[in-house]
């Protein structure tokens, strides 16, 4: 017995499924209209379009880990990102120190 048999057709013969899926497709038209006007209206106050700025310089200490930033690294052990200009940043913040 597989899980097509299993299944219950039956339920497509009402019409409170028909209901419910009308109800479904307008309120998802509703939502879906709703959401792209606001973030239409929102591309204004973020100025999607224009230039971005440039990010003040940030040097970073290096945590010496063999392998990964030694790509990065400058002689003095400090990762600029001004050395990266061009490239695809993905900064992440998080802690290296519990103490």
């Amino acid at each position: 017995m597989g899980m097509l048999d299993q299944a219950d057709w039956g339920v497509f013969k009402r019409s409170e499924t028909w209901k419910a899926f009308g109800v479904a497709v307008v309120l998802f038209g509703a939502i879906a209209y709703a959401g792209l006007s606001l973030f239409d209206s929102m591309d204004e106050i973020f100025e999607s379009d224009a230039e971005p700025a440039p990010i003040p310089e940030i040097i970073i200490q290096s945590l010496n880990r063999t392998g990964i930033e030694e790509n990065y690294t400058n002689s003095d052990g400090e990762i600029r990102l001004s050395e990266m200009r061009g490239d695809v940043i993905i900064l992440d913040l998080m802690a290296h120190d519990c103490s």
